[in-house]
């Protein structure tokens, strides 16, 4: 942020994208059309009406609205398309923030983040900086909504629009569902410890086959970025990522823009570069964040022949299951999951020929000072273009009836 206002970037809050409109090329101008814009540069420009009744003018919109976009509906009506809405992907998560003073022996709860598979459920556990964790229940969605604001939880959960505060009553029920699981730490005394009111339940939504839609108009003037082209969901942590993934790629492309004589044949082809670069990359995450549900959410005998699957595997090959581990992060974050090369590569924006520690694309983000400051284990992992060498364990807990925990 500090950057951008230094390079003189304007920011307006408090504000929302009313509508949007793009001029026709110049090939479908009649000569009148052709003499206004001569006279009016900012005719020939998208633009953007605000909520303020203000209307912006740009060479280029970038689309980085979220999963409910504005821009991407816009967008795609213009292209003749219809609406690419979100869609649900059947289940909620739970979540709260937690400050681990609260709890006897608070060390321990931060030495390990873990995710633990249930019957239909799963809970999942990340320290965050000192006191602060984070804790989440993924529950499913099986029934439908009895009205707009059904929230009861009789019957099981059914389907509600946005975020919502729970409550006592829904923190018992949450308890009732993990009461019996055995993890590294007391998950019991992590929700008991948690206020209702801070809970907060969140329906998980995905905007699907990132592939079989536009994310750009063919000219390059409006382009998608983020969730408003691929939102998905959270079960890997790599939204966020995936958007910074993003902005590097677009800036890098739109910097060799710049460059070109033709501006209107460059961005077209960087339009269509960074969605040839970007497609594959995000489909890649999204089809792995909704298998780790797929599978991590297994109910009945399916959750018992998983359950005992990673119970011999466990056992029998106790080296493979790091393997595994590394592997699907390595894949996750952009290697490939069999060869040590790369299905996706962070464009060297300062030029430099090789990726080393002070310029991956963490140390970009947060600012080379405070990426400086993370442990040495973390910075060498987030540096490395194949993902690094992961710490991870698959292990069962829970006995023979169902997994307990993903550790990693």
């Amino acid at each position: 942020l500090r950057g951008c206002l230094e390079l003189g970037v304007e920011f307006l809050s408090g504000l929302s994208v009313v509508d949007l409109s793009v001029p026709d090329n110049d090939d479908e101008m009649d000569e009148d059309t052709k003499k206004l814009w001569s006279l009016n540069p900012d005719a020939r420009r998208v633009s953007i009406l605000l909520s303020d009744g203000c209307r912006v003018h740009a060479d280029l919109i970038i689309g980085a609205d979220g999963i409910h976009s504005l821009i991407r509906s816009k967008m795609l009506s213009i292209l003749g398309r219809p609406p690419k809405e979100p869609e649900s992907c059947g289940y909620a998560y739970f979540r709260a923030c937690l400050k681990t003073d609260r709890l006897p022996n608070p060390a321990s709860y931060h030495e390990v983040a873990f995710e633990s598979w249930g019957r239909g459920c799963r809970f999942g556990y990340v320290p965050l900086k000192k006191p602060e964790t984070f804790w989440f229940i993924a529950v499913p969605i099986t029934r439908a909504a009895t009205s707009e604001d059904d929230e009861s939880i009789e019957g099981g959960l059914a389907p509600v629009r946005g975020s919502r505060k729970c409550n006592d009553t829904i923190k018992h029920w949450l308890l009732s569902l993990i009461k019996t699981w055995k993890a590294p730490i007391d998950l019991e005394a992590m929700v008991e410890a948690s206020d209702g009111s801070s809970i907060l339940r969140t329906d998980i939504q995905k905007v699907s086959a990132t592939t079989n839609f536009p994310w750009a108009v063919p000219d390059g003037r409006i382009i998608l970025l983020g969730d408003s082209a691929h939102a998905t969901s959270p079960n890997l942590a790599q939204g966020a990522g995936l958007a910074i993934e993003d902005a590097a790629e677009l800036a890098s492309l739109l910097a060799a823009a710049c460059q070109c004589k033709d501006w209107s044949k460059a961005l077209q082809f960087a339009a269509a570069e960074y969605q040839r670069k970007r497609k594959p990359r995000a489909a890649t995450v999204q089809s792995l964040a909704d298998t780790v549900a797929r599978i991590g959410q297994l109910s009945g005998p399916a959750a018992l022949a998983r359950d005992c699957f990673m119970r011999f595997m466990t056992s029998a090959f106790p080296r493979l299951q790091q393997k595994i581990f590394e592997l699907v992060t390595a894949w996750s974050l952009g290697g490939h999951p069999f060869r040590n090369t790369l299905h996706w590569e962070l464009p060297s924006i300062t030029g430099a020929a090789a990726l080393h520690e002070s310029n991956c694309l963490m140390a970009r983000a947060m600012g080379k000072n405070l990426f400086s400051q993370l442990p040495a284990q973390m910075r060498r992992f987030r540096a490395s273009p194949t993902g690094g060498s992961g710490l991870g364990e698959i292990s069962v807990r829970r006995g023979f009836w169902c997994l307990g925990g993903l550790l990693g």
